[in-house]
């Protein structure tokens, strides 16, 4: 299964709610789902020879994988 865990067509997003990763967590934990992965937003491009897209891809890559942490591990 994948999900997003922000807007897929913006650069913009708000703090993931906690309590909402703690329910999607305790959800799945008894089910067979697996694997769940974080789908990237559409608007990074890893691949880009802008620099300054690059960068901010890169930064927004860094975001999300911090974000899918906090799901596999929530404080």
């Amino acid at each position: 299964m994948q999900f997003f865990s922000r807007n897929p067509r913006g650069w913009v997003y708000t703090p993931l709610d906690m309590a909402d990763v703690y329910s999607f967590t305790a959800s799945v934990s008894g089910t067979t789902i697996n694997p769940i992965f974080i789908h990237m937003p559409y608007l990074p491009n890893l691949a880009s020879s802008d620099t300054k897209l690059w960068k901010r891809s890169v930064q927004e890559l860094c975001a999300d994988l911090k974000r899918a942490e906090c799901y596999r591990y929530p404080m």
